[in-house]
Order: structure tokens, then sequence, then C-alpha cells
């Protein structure tokens, strides 16, 4: 698929949902719509950078970059886009495995290793 800076797309006509305002203040940094093999996702910019031909779109104090290869797609930015990691926690030998769900897009402090929860 080619894009082209004269395609005309309207980033006013993509909603962002509260629930993804709310996520990304939580995290006070902006945010990347990119694309993945499962289709796009939305990470911190500390792991996705924005590139110069991304779409820009406002999210409460902090912006979303849209890749112009998604922007057309998308008609509304919602937590199906927020990917979620799944790990188990045993306990004990032989014990009970503990399943936990986190999502991953902390945004990395300066100074920090990088490590994501």
């Amino acid at each position: 698929m080619h894009y082209h800076p004269d395609d005309h797309i309207f980033p006013g006509n993509i909603r962002v949902t509260d629930e993804v305002i709310a996520y990304i203040q939580e995290r006070k940094c902006d945010f990347r719509i990119c694309t993945t093999c499962g289709g796009p996702i939305l990470l911190p910019v500390a792991l996705k950078p924005p590139k110069p031909t991304d779409i820009q779109i406002a999210a409460g104090d902090y912006t979303i970059f849209i890749s112009a290869h998604q922007v057309r797609y998308l008609h509304s930015i919602h937590m199906g886009l927020v990917p979620h990691l799944v790990d188990y926690e045993f306990h004990g030998r032989g014990g009970n495995a503990v399943r936990r769900t986190s999502a991953y897009g902390r945004c990395a402090d300066p100074g920090e290793s990088g490590d994501l929860e």
C-alpha cells in the first residue's frame, strides 16, 4: 500500500474513546498507532517513535501519532488497540498458576533500564 501526502485524510473523523484518553493521561506520554502482523496497536513513542508521515491527533494533553498506513482504516481509537501481555506466576513446586494480564504501554522514565511492566 502506498501513501501519498496529498491523500485526503481527515483525522477529525477519528474518535478517541474516553478510556484511551484516560490510559494515555495516566502514562503521561505520547503514543503511536503502528502496524503489526496482527493489526494496528497503540504503543508509547518510547517503544515506537513517530515518523514524519504520521498523522497527529490530540488525546487530552498528549498526542497520538497514527501511521499513514493505518489512518485510512481507523474510525476510532479504543482499548482494543492496546496490547496486553499474559503471563503466569507459579506458586511453589507443583503449585497453582495464577494468570496475570497487564497492559503493555508504560512510558519509560529517563534513566530507566527500559523494562516494561
